[in-house]
């Protein structure tokens, strides 16, 4: 037993003196050596169990990954650190810990996060100073107090003993009691220089803290700006989505259920007319938010420029044709841009229904069953396949609806364990609500997302157009 201690003692010294060399790489700024020793002194550490001096360890690795602008693990090791001195209950450490994620969030400017642990750093330091002076006046009170009775205890004795050899004890009291007034003196001088210096530290908390809120207010004002920008985009991408009076005017029984992930969106709507034809399109283009919605307005104006300028009439070649533009102008590295969707013809003349579909089908509900029609399974834009577009033709019965949505409503998470909501569960609704008549069957679907979702986050943008013609 004795050797097996001897041998633990003499890793823990060695882990120790790794750790230290450690510590004067990083206080030379030498990253990369401090990194070797701290990481060589916690193998040694954890191979043998040793876990009190694992919190050391570990805040030091976070503070060199700090320096070395590894946040990522700088986090990490901080993290662990800190969860290791919560369970052990020591204030000095976490007050570390916390001093280091504020200079860990300045580096990555997280300012708000940089100022809460600021917050609970300056609570703690208060109360370790707080119970240090209170614990160092109890001593002195109690040694005073100590003196004292033994000066009245020799005051005593000087009354019923007058001799020589008294007077001497009693001088010699008064020495005592003297020594014992100075250390009491030296005592109060020192803790008097340390609320000076912790006033002194509190002035520079709360310059820092000014500085703090004043690069969170130039924050908060940049992200007002992009925020401002983001919101004139929305009003350009809105004039170009199909307005409600042009789709009533030539499909006066409609609903739309628009509801983008972020203020713009990647999903859109749009709608054309040439002579008797009306052309509707429901897409889902590459990505969502700013980048989404600059795609959007790209194939928007694709659409547009086949119908209105090339004067292209079916809706499979309509496809073609932006395909053959996005890959010459966005696909030329390799990106994979472009958009899935449905493109609708609706020949006011001859009352036949055209469409051509990339991946997205269109949902077709007739007496009361539902069927999904064919679609193409390849994007509008680089995929695995290229193959033509295909022009397909639907014939519909009166009462009929016919419903063209993306994918962001079935693939919305939420639900009691968090899952997608899926397709099935989509066109059951869309089933159960057809006979509705279109205002209930967009604020149902609206009422059912919202649940579905509860506090989780919209995972993309959401398009839900139903027709009865």
């Amino acid at each position: 037993a004795f050797f097996i201690k001897q041998k633990l003692n003499n890793i823990v010294s060695l882990a120790n003196t790794i750790s230290n060399i450690s510590n004067i790489y990083l206080s030379k700024e030498n990253y990369k050596e401090a990194l070797n020793y701290s990481l060589q002194s916690l193998k040694i550490f954890e191979e043998n169990g040793i876990n009190d001096q694992l919190s050391h360890n570990y805040h030091n690795l976070g503070t060199i990954y700090t320096q070395m602008r590894d946040f990522e693990k700088a986090t990490h090791y901080l993290n662990k650190s800190l969860t290791l001195n919560l369970r052990q209950g020591s204030e000095y450490d976490l007050s570390e810990d916390y001093i280091q994620f504020v200079f860990l969030n300045e580096k990555q400017k997280n300012f708000e996060l940089a100022l809460e642990y600021f917050r609970k750093y300056s609570d703690l330091k208060d109360s370790i100073f707080s119970q240090d002076s209170n614990t160092q006046l109890a001593e002195m009170e109690t040694k005073y107090q100590t003196e004292k009775k033994e000066t009245e205890n020799k005051l005593l004795q000087t009354q019923n003993d007058l001799s020589l050899k008294t007077i001497k004890e009693q001088q010699l009291t008064t020495y005592f009691i003297i020594g014992g007034l100075v250390i009491v003196s030296f005592f109060a001088f020192f803790i008097f220089k340390g609320l000076k210096k912790q006033r002194k530290a509190n002035t520079i908390i709360a310059l820092q803290k000014r500085e703090v809120e004043k690069q969170k207010e130039l924050v908060e004002e940049h992200q007002k700006e992009i925020l401002d920008s983001i919101h004139y985009a929305k009003r350009i991408q809105n004039t170009l989505l199909a307005h409600h009076e042009f789709l009533d005017e030539n499909i006066p029984n409609n609903f739309v259920l628009f509801k983008p992930k972020d203020i713009v969106s990647g999903d859109f709507y749009w709608a054309a007319k040439q002579g008797s034809k009306f052309y509707l399109a429901i897409c889902d283009s590459t990505g969502h938010g700013v980048p989404g919605a600059f795609m959007s307005l790209l194939n928007i104006g694709f659409l547009s420029e086949a119908i209105n300028e090339k004067n292209i009439l079916e809706p499979n070649n309509i496809l073609e044709h932006v395909r053959q533009r996005l890959t010459a102008s966005v696909s030329k590295d390799g990106q994979k841009d472009g958009f899935d969707g449905i493109l609708l013809c609706i020949d006011k003349e001859s009352n036949i229904i055209t469409y051509a579909a990339a991946h997205n089908a269109p949902i077709l509900i007739s007496n009361n069953e539902f069927q999904e029609l064919a679609k193409d399974k390849m994007p509008v834009g680089v995929g695995e396949r290229k193959e033509d577009f295909k022009l397909y033709t639907i014939n519909l019965n009166k009462g009929d609806m016919l419903y063209l949505y993306t994918d962001g409503y079935a693939d919305q998470f939420g639900g009691p364990k968090g899952k997608k909501l899926k397709y099935k569960v989509l066109n059951e609704l869309l089933l159960k609500n057809s006979s509705l008549s279109m205002n209930e069957q967009s604020d149902i679907l609206l009422l059912e997302f919202e649940n579905w979702r509860g506090n989780l986050e919209q995972v993309d943008d959401v398009c839900i157009v139903g027709i009865k013609l």
